[in-house]
């Protein structure tokens, strides 16, 4: 029969449980990822796989690699995200399913990919800012390489560009899109309000005051606004002065493509290839070194004061093209007098 005092000292558990939970649940920092990570890792090992003569075959495999790459990248990001309640029913069922493909990249491809995404430790997570967003995009470049693979063509309202070798600053028409639409403008709003050094009137030019209306519109209109994609509406405008693109691609046709080119690689590709390839799971966990970002003057500014791989992942990636410190009081607890030694002893209990 349980006691009273059992029963209390099993609730005052609990309650301490859940407040380590909610404690190691809320961000020190949070982070843009590049979207051009795999797709620079892997045109580094080109070569390797087109070999001397690049016969047109081994050039159709060096794209099904970078669409491999891609889903790779997904698939890692995916692992790092421990709560995923936000996400939609539908757009849960197609991910969930892409992150169970068993994909095959080369191991330096691989280990340069696991050092992404959220970072977990024992006094709380730096994230990947707008998740699902980042994600996606990767499953939107790995659709467009397995496209070219397969020599197909996708058709969706808003295709983003490809002109670079991959699409980035993309958002889709949900909570997030918006999230992201409106962190953009804050940040360019900010960048363009010195008075001191441009007055009053400088300041408020034709762009900016664009810019600045369609900030205030609410997220309801917003939304009606990305439906109807009128070009001279001041939302959709602002669009191109913030760099963003709204993709309209469903997260099904990304599961479908994910897959086949998982599949024709297992089936059809993969003892043609000239370098190995290997399959691993997840890391669950990324690395601090991701917290970086190239000045104009073009060094490597760090969030922390990180050393040894981490640091090294930052200068060989730089992965990261915007941060913010959330929560100082903890990166100090983080990152004290102890250093890293006390970062490494939080990652190992956090991963």
């Amino acid at each position: 029969m349980t006691t009273s005092n059992e029963t209390n000292s099993e609730f005052a558990e609990a309650r301490v449980h859940s407040f380590i939970e909610l404690y190691r649940s809320l961000p020190i920092a949070s982070f843009e990822l590049s979207d051009s990570i795999s797709f620079r890792i892997t045109s580094h090992i080109k070569n390797k796989i087109l070999g001397i003569m690049q016969a047109e075959s081994d050039q159709r495999r060096y794209l099904l690699l970078m669409a491999m790459a891609h889903v790779k990248e997904f698939k890692q990001l995916w692992s790092t995200f421990h709560n995923l309640n936000h996400l939609v029913e539908g757009d849960m069922q197609y991910l969930y399913e892409i992150s169970k493909l068993d994909v095959a990249v080369p191991e330096r491809v691989d280990m340069l990919i696991a050092t992404l995404g959220n970072v977990h430790t024992k006094h709380g997570v730096m994230e990947v800012m707008w998740p699902m967003t980042t994600a996606k995009t990767c499953l939107a470049n790995a659709l467009k390489y397995g496209c070219y693979y397969f020599e197909e063509q996708v058709f969706s309202k808003h295709l983003p560009d490809f002109s670079k070798g991959y699409c980035s600053q993309l958002i889709w028409k949900d909570d997030e899109g918006y999230n992201k639409y409106q962190h953009y403008c804050d940040r360019y709003l900010n960048a363009h309000a010195d008075l001191s050094k441009k007055g009053y009137k400088a300041m408020f030019t034709e762009e900016y005051t664009c810019v600045y209306e369609a900030y205030l519109v609410p997220k309801e209109q917003w939304m009606t606004k990305m439906d109807e994609y009128d070009g001279n509406d001041i939302v959709i405008k602002t669009l191109k002065v913030l760099g963003l693109e709204l993709c309209s691609l469903h997260a099904s046709t990304l599961q479908t493509m994910a897959t086949r080119v998982c599949h024709v690689y297992e089936r059809y590709e993969k003892d043609n290839f000239r370098i190995p390839l290997y399959v691993t799971k997840g890391r669950k966990t990324g690395w601090i070194g991701q917290l970086c970002v190239v000045t104009p003057n073009k060094t490597i500014n760090f969030a922390f004061d990180c050393t040894g791989s981490d640091r090294t992942i930052g200068y060989i990636l730089k992965p990261c093209i915007y941060y913010e410190i959330n929560d100082n009081t903890k990166a100090n607890k983080l990152f004290s007098k102890t250093g890293t030694e006390q970062y490494e002893e939080s990652i190992l209990e956090g991963s």
